[in-house]
């Protein structure tokens, strides 16, 4: 009973220290359907913070006859089995678990949610939270391209989730213009042309690695591969035929050799694929470029039949320098038929005003159904305040119906989707939890100069103590540079 009691206590200040102090990066935090879980795991079951909040007494009775060393702690992105807590001789435990010796990861087979449902958790669930890296590569002695299967959020892309060995480290982060936040660009220190070096992100050490460029080294820019990248016979195209290139699928190590006379083989139909020109012994590979090879339709269209009308048109921005602009047609383009830039005419009208001339655009992509084709268009979102802009688009001269035009309301009026602060009594303190959800483009969110943690899916939430008997709050927000964003006051309730 004493012992039971002990542990109580034990988890009483655990939590309250777990929820109030330090933020620090992420170590092996329990996810869960994209998003990092706060609580606690004893035996085969994680038990989450919403859980043991609404349930205090009956997880004392969980958690206190458990052997230390069957509980695993997890607060604040860190993770930590309890027995090396004890012994750790560390009060903080976000200190204790920000060293990676000192780290375990959650690894249930199930979950009791806030509302005491029982999750299944699948092999693996416990894993760090992590997006595909495909490619890694040098485009100059201080700088380096990492691309991702899947676009970014802005708390992914901080420079603080890239480090390399050797001794090359990270300066700056930021998204590369047109890639649909899918490659970030590094400033890293001076590279070395003897050494390799390989990619740790968000803690994950990735297979990809570069050879490092040597000061005054040119690094040839990435090939342009423009409109439909395959033709009839399966070749790319726009590319150097003196040349010879690299290609290879998305999550795959192996660099295959490919000749722009040869065509591809039909094992990469309708799959997505990196292409890059092949190194040599005075040139580093080019900037791997990725495409969608196409597949065939499964449209039954008779070559020839060209003849098609849009159905819709999609217009939007996440705060780039490119609005990017999507056509949906009635039906698909047969697998032979060539598509390309020149065939859209695309106008913009900012709030109800004439139509602009002819616009230019760029990097056209046919979808995997072929029945959408999406392109780039200079923004001028971030010149206007609260405007609409309007695009107007036609296919190969063919009038356009209201079907043919879309709205994009660019100007961010604020970056908070949503937010909630409530008071809660938890281990005998007087706490409040602050949730925040925000659009794209916020790296942080502080409440009164405290950082909050980062949850996944734009969500970031906070357990304090500093708002007890406060009437108000400030929550700000950061982009990745640390440039702030908004600033917003909140009435804080009382406890």
């Amino acid at each position: 009973m004493v012992i039971k009691n002990v542990k109580r206590l034990a988890l009483s200040v655990i939590l309250s220290m777990a929820m109030i102090f330090g933020q620090a990066l992420p170590a092996h935090a329990f996810v869960h359907e994209g998003k990092s879980i706060d609580g606690i795991q004893v035996g085969n079951v994680f038990y989450s913070m919403e859980y043991i909040i609404a349930n205090e007494v009956a997880f004392g009775d969980i958690f206190g006859p458990a052997a230390a060393e069957t509980v695993v702690l997890d607060f604040n992105g860190k993770s930590a089995k309890f027995s090396d807590y004890l012994s750790g001789g560390v009060s903080d435990f976000d200190e204790f678990a920000s060293i990676p010796a000192n780290q375990t990861a959650a690894a249930p087979n199930s979950m009791l949610d806030g509302s005491g449902n029982t999750v299944a958790i699948s092999p693996g669930g416990g894993e760090t939270e992590s997006n595909s890296v495909t490619s890694v590569y040098s485009t100059g002695n201080t700088s380096a391209e990492v691309a991702f299967k899947n676009a970014l959020e802005a708390a992914e892309y901080v420079k603080e989730k890239f480090s390399f060995n050797n001794g090359l480290t990270v300066e700056s982060s930021n998204i590369k213009s047109g890639s649909g936040n899918k490659t970030v660009v590094l400033t890293t220190s001076s590279q070395d042309s003897s050494k390799t070096y390989t990619l740790t992100y968000d803690g994950k050490a990735v297979s990809e690695t570069f050879k490092g460029t040597a000061i005054g080294t040119t690094v040839p820019p990435a090939p342009s591969i423009p409109s439909t990248p395959v033709d009839d016979d399966n070749k790319l195209q726009g590319l150097d035929s003196e040349k010879t290139y690299q290609y290879k699928e998305v999550g795959s190590d192996n660099w295959i050799d490919y000749n722009p006379e040869s065509g591809l083989p039909e094992t990469v139909e309708g799959k997505d694929i990196l292409v890059r020109e092949k190194e040599t012994a005075t040139t580093p590979p080019g900037t791997p470029i990725e495409v969608s090879v196409p597949g065939d339709s499964q449209e039954d269209i008779e070559d020839g039949d060209t003849q098609r009308n849009i159905t819709k048109v999609v217009a939007y921005n996440e705060g780039s320098e490119i609005d990017t602009v999507t056509v949906t047609f009635d039906k698909a383009f047969f697998p032979s038929e060539k598509v390309y830039l020149s065939d859209f005419e695309v106008k913009r009208s900012i709030d109800s005003g004439a139509y602009s001339q002819r616009l230019s655009t760029a990097n056209l992509k046919i979808s995997a159904d072929r029945k959408s084709a999406s392109f780039g268009v200079q923004s001028v979102s971030k010149q206007l305040d609260e405007q609409s802009v309007k695009y107007s688009v036609s296919y190969k001269g063919a009038s356009t119906v209201d079907a043919g035009s879309a709205v994009i309301v660019p100007a961010v009026l604020t970056y908070i989707e949503s937010y909630s602060i409530k008071a809660i009594e938890f281990a005998g303190n007087d706490l409040h939890e602050i949730k925040v959800t925000v659009k794209s483009g916020v790296a942080d969110v502080k409440v009164n100069g405290k950082k909050m943690n980062y949850k996944g899916s734009k969500e970031f939430i906070l357990y304090t103590t500093e708002l007890v008997g406060q009437s108000s709050a400030q929550i700000k927000l950061y982009a990745s540079d640390g440039s702030e964003l908004e600033s917003k006051t909140i009435n804080v309730p009382f406890s």
